[in-house]
């Protein structure tokens, strides 16, 4: 019976260290790609940025980003490190 329940505890802990890597909903991602967008555009607020056309790669993210009436394509690594933005048109 001892062993049964020590089983039962490490999957229990091996089941909430999975749901712990659960990926982030694409509310959260958007909300990033938010703020690392205003941290690439000087000047620019996080909450006034429209974020579009999200992709993630295994190594780099990029996006389309509207502020201010201009467009930007921007791009970051896998981390959402490293951003940078250029006007588009």
């Amino acid at each position: 019976m001892k062993g049964l329940c020590i089983q039962i505890a490490m999957l229990t802990v091996a089941a909430a260290a999975i749901a712990g890597c659960a990926a982030p909903s694409p509310e959260q991602e958007a909300s990033s790609l938010k703020t690392v967008t205003a941290s690439a555009i000087p000047g620019a607020d996080a909450v006034s940025v429209e974020i579009s056309a999200q992709k993630k790669s295994l190594t780099k993210w990029t996006w389309t980003a509207k502020y201010q009436g201009k467009t930007y394509s921007c791009d970051a690594d896998e981390m959402m490190r490293l951003p940078s933005c250029q006007a588009v048109g």
